[in-house]
């Protein structure tokens, strides 16, 4: 079977020649790092080392004091400009949490954003980053799906119960029934490993801000 000629469009299983590779391999290629705007500052995140925890401070002093570091924002310096993120959408049964860009109250998994560093360079920003200190107090983390959906579990989000966040069930036809008439019935445990679909290819944004 030739590939090439039997689809749609001739593109499936046909040899494509990559448009970007003359650019990339010839050093001709434009990154985030190649864009040096005046007054170019650099960001990088303060992020939670525990899974679960009530966040009782964040001490931000000595980060503010190194040199070349502009501010250090937390989740009250942004409370009055931002308003919390909610990506829900109108499915019964579905519970969406709002949450904000830097948390103020918990942290929720390892990597929880709890601050934000600004500084004139990227290595100044993650030194920074380091002198940022967490006053948390732990809390019990759920680790794996039936110790997360029991009754005594600790809620990683007050207003979704048992940590569900979606439920639903169908039936076709009298279900009852065709167990009770089965020859055999086989009960089993299935456990699956958590995943997520996570592009090898990261984001980088510049931006600039034109007061007019």
């Amino acid at each position: 079977m030739n590939t090439r000629t039997s689809v749609v469009g001739g593109l499936t299983g046909a040899r494509m020649t990559r448009k970007e590779d003359p650019r990339i391999l010839t050093g001709r290629g434009r990154y985030v790092d190649d864009i040096q705007a005046a007054g170019l500052l650099h960001g990088c995140f303060v992020r939670s080392s525990v899974a679960h925890a009530v966040l009782r401070g964040v001490e931000t002093a000595a980060a503010k004091a190194l040199p070349g570091v502009r501010a250090v924002l937390t989740a009250a310096d942004l409370a009055d400009c931002t308003n919390p993120l909610d990506f829900g959408v109108p499915v019964e049964g579905l519970t969406t949490p709002a949450y904000t860009a830097l948390t103020g109250d918990r942290v929720r998994h390892v990597g929880d954003p709890v601050a934000f560093v600004v500084a004139e360079s990227r290595y100044i920003a993650e030194d920074a980053a380091s002198l940022v200190d967490l006053d948390t107090g732990p809390l019990p983390a759920v680790v794996t799906a039936d110790a997360a959906t029991s009754d005594a579990a600790a809620r990683v989000h007050d207003q979704v119960e048992r940590n569900v966040m979606f439920r639903r069930e169908r039936r076709n036809g009298d279900v009852d029934a065709a167990f009770e008439a089965a020859d055999r019935v086989v009960r089993l445990s299935f456990s699956q490993h958590r995943w997520a679909p996570v592009p090898l290819e990261t984001r980088g944004g510049v931006a600039s801000f034109d007061p007019a």
